[in-house]
């Protein structure tokens, strides 16, 4: 699906303002002239939803610059990563064999 429009001729100050826009994620609202009622719809694309690891991941890199580890992030994120990992496979029931 593609969306296209026009403008009326803007003032110099609004051309830059839309230059400004390009190449950046935005938001805009459609709105019908002819109707004083309208339903809102949100559609969200693939840049606004993130996988539960992702938002794990978010969260421990506020974690890490909050303590202010020297460690690089990548570095700090696996080991804290296989420590969690380590922590649920003792939890697991050793397998009957």
């Amino acid at each position: 699906m593609s969306l296209s429009f026009s403008t009326p001729e803007l003032p110099p100050e609004s051309k830059v303002a839309f230059m400004e826009l390009q190449n950046r994620n935005c938001k805009m609202l459609l709105e019908p002239q002819d109707e004083t009622e309208m339903l809102k719809h949100d559609i969200k694309g693939e840049f606004d939803r993130k996988s539960p690891s992702q938002r794990l991941r978010s969260v421990l890199f506020i974690m890490h610059k909050q303590q202010e580890s020297v460690k690089p992030f990548d570095e700090w994120y696996l080991q804290w990563m296989e420590g969690l990992i380590q922590s649920i496979k003792d939890k697991l029931e050793p397998q009957h064999q």
